[in-house]
């Protein structure tokens, strides 16, 4: 508002319709158990999830965000194991090491000289990164759109072990929170272990 000199409209985008997730059904066959399912359809409504799940070779019937990260990142992200795009272990490094920088800052080209090239090309290749379409200076690629780093902030909060406090020492930036919930999402459903105590998560 202060740099336009003026008040800032909200807009919003509506999820997709019953009839708009059946005409998506009709087209990406593969979608039709989730569409019959109703925690599953509410995955539907959003197209971008639609496009990262159909990518990345559904093969389960994901309940929640959480579910569709892990499909994702097992078939997009890892490629179901196949290393011609990188190995699964470096595309997720490159990930994660692009989550931290988002969350915390730091020197971009220290982190870009450290990220496996091969890895990198691979996760361009497949639409997950993208070079900068504003910032021809900008040094190493940028997440293709926000849902990518999402899942890729949430896993790595996920992989800190502590996300409230990983956050908090960020200063909890806003766009972080959807990271942030589906990382609490994940904790709470994930089995118990002697490791990982119901309770204590809950507590």
């Amino acid at each position: 508002a202060q740099c336009c000199g003026g008040d800032v409209a909200e807009y919003l985008v509506p999820p997709l319709t019953d009839a708009e997730v059946e005409e998506t059904i009709a087209v990406f066959g593969e979608l039709a158990v989730l569409g019959a399912n109703p925690r599953s359809r509410e995955l539907l409504r959003r197209p971008v999830v639609v496009d990262l799940l159909v990518r990345s070779g559904i093969t389960g019937t994901p309940l929640s965000d959480a579910d569709a990260m892990e499909q994702v990142w097992a078939g997009l992200v890892c490629r179901h194991g196949r290393s011609d795009r990188g190995t699964p272990h470096a595309r997720q490094l490159a990930l994660l090491s692009l989550a931290d920088l988002a969350l915390r800052g730091g020197d971009p080209l220290d982190v870009m000289t450290r990220i496996d090239p091969a890895a990198l090309d691979g996760l361009l290749r497949d639409g997950l990164l993208q070079t900068s379409p504003d910032d021809p200076f900008k040094i190493g690629p940028e997440f293709a759109h926000d849902e990518v780093r999402r899942y890729s902030v949430a896993r790595l909060l996920l992989a800190g072990g502590d996300p409230a406090s990983t956050l908090a020492a960020v200063g909890v930036p806003r766009w972080s929170l959807g990271s942030a919930r589906l990382a609490c999402q994940a904790l709470l459903a994930a089995p118990g272990t002697p490791a990982n105590l119901a309770h204590g998560r809950l507590a």
